[in-house]
């Protein structure tokens, strides 16, 4: 019998003891913890409404007490399950049969979801995902994927879910998201009508496509002490064709790492950090989508502001 549950306590700890506060109205739960949770009746009957398994003891109406075991009930907010008493007796205990037309089944639920996944500097765009699933009778299988610019708005897209109802090898295309950014998060929920019987998904793959890249830097230049560089504009002469593209950065270090340079926009005035120096470097990255055409740079030029009059010419 599908239900939700009102409370879930972690790492084995267990209610032990209940008790009902008719002056504040509230319900008092005991844990094996020596915790003492409070539980307010608004919040309480907002949960208890539906179909339920409850286990408990139950007195019999000729005053003999049944072992625990397990009762289904379906309760409304009407009719409550139980009413406790200040001496921690359940009273007014309410339960049913299976009504006529009411399926009372059980689902076993499990969902498997990857950390945010980064595809890369270079990330171009996300293939086709695929899988392999077994789905027995009765049984789901759901694949979710949602893909952003950065990891914090991956956490806030919407999920694109596929669900196929037979067993074997899927396919799907990601054209909604395939250029969305270059995290992504998958999901995988399972659901099945009994622990015995159980759906499979393994070989789950998400493939992405990375861009060509190539980098030229130039060597670090040194400009007369206390030049204190605070910003510039670069130019050049420079080919894009289609699906191409090139970046361009500054650095005050010796480095070859992109990720070191300060991305700059050609032909616009451009801001340099408090502190950046003397010394100072220019990177470009090249990028291509395919291998049928290619950027190209012929010459380009860097003029900056600065304490102390410098100038570089053509590089």
């Amino acid at each position: 019998m599908k239900s939700e549950p009102i409370l879930i306590l972690k790492n084995g700890e267990i209610i032990t003891s209940m008790m009902y506060d008719d002056t504040k109205g509230f319900v008092l739960l005991g844990t094996s913890e020596g915790r003492i949770l409070l539980v307010k009746k608004l919040g309480l009957n907002a949960f208890m409404m539906g179909n339920r398994t409850i286990y408990a003891s139950v007195t019999g109406g000729a005053g003999i007490e049944i072992e625990a075991q397990p009762k289904n009930i379906r309760y409304g907010l009407m009719d409550r399950i139980f009413e406790i008493t200040s001496g921690h007796q359940i009273t007014r205990w309410k339960s049913f049969d299976n009504p006529s037309g009411i399926d009372v089944h059980t689902t076993n639920v499990g969902t498997f979801t990857t950390p945010v996944l980064w595809a890369g500097e270079n990330f171009g765009w996300w293939g086709d995902i695929s899988w392999s699933q077994v789905i027995p009778a009765g049984c789901r299988v759901v694949i979710q994927i949602r893909a952003g610019g950065s990891s914090e708005g991956v956490l806030s897209a919407v999920w694109k879910t596929f669900e196929e109802t037979t067993s074997g090898n899927i396919t799907k295309s990601l054209d909604e998201i395939a250029i969305a950014g270059s995290y992504a998060q998958v999901k995988v929920y399972l659901e099945s009508p009994a622990a015995t019987v159980n759906p499979q998904v393994s070989n789950l793959i998400l493939p992405f496509l990375a861009k060509h890249v190539s980098y030229f830097f130039t060597v670090k230049m040194a400009m007369e002490k206390g030049t204190n560089i605070k910003g510039g504009m670069l130019v050049g002469l420079v080919s894009t064709p289609a699906n191409t593209e090139v970046k361009w950065g500054v650095t005050n270090s010796p480095s070859v790492n992109w990720n070191d340079y300060i991305e700059v926009t050609p032909g616009k005035i451009f801001a340099l950090p408090e502190g950046f120096g003397d010394r100072i470097k220019v990177g470009a990255k090249m990028i291509v989508y395919d291998n049928e055409v290619y950027p190209s740079i012929d010459e380009f030029a860097l003029t900056f502001d600065s304490d102390i009059d410098n100038l570089i010419g053509t590089l």
